[in-house]
């Protein structure tokens, strides 16, 4: 089955392309920085959830970490030299929030839920609703 392509989001360096697709999925690709040329690294499902969530994605400004949002928030820690992805955790949403955005801003990520019209602030630790 194909996915179609929601959100986008480069590493600093350039040298990786993050897309997050309407299938729980985070899909990372190599980027030659010389020629735009992009390679499938691989694609990370989010959520086991049967059903299809857009997934946002957001790269941490020292690249170290790549954010997904969706039924939850997921982060990822970044292998520099690959782009490749390994899952460090998540933090659970509200039943009721689906996220339609996301960013990464210090040590803080921020998400809208465009059903509650709320924006909202997660760390690591902690789930904070503003």
């Amino acid at each position: 089955m194909m996915f179609v392509p929601v959100s986008l989001a480069f590493s600093r360096d350039g040298t990786s392309l993050y897309v997050g697709t309407s299938g729980n999925k985070i899909c990372a690709f190599s980027r030659d920085t010389s020629t735009g040329h992009l390679d499938s690294v691989n694609c990370y499902k989010t959520s086991n959830s049967p059903r299809p969530y857009q997934v946002f994605v957001s790269v941490s400004d020292d690249g170290k970490n790549v954010y997904g949002a969706a039924d939850s928030l997921y982060w990822y820690t970044r292998d520099s030299s690959s782009g490749a992805l390994t899952k460090a955790g998540n933090v659970s949403l509200p039943e009721y929030a689906e996220v339609d955005g996301v960013a990464w801003a210090g040590p803080d990520l921020y998400y809208t839920h465009g059903n509650t019209n709320n924006v909202g602030r997660a760390t690591r630790l902690s789930l904070i609703h503003i």
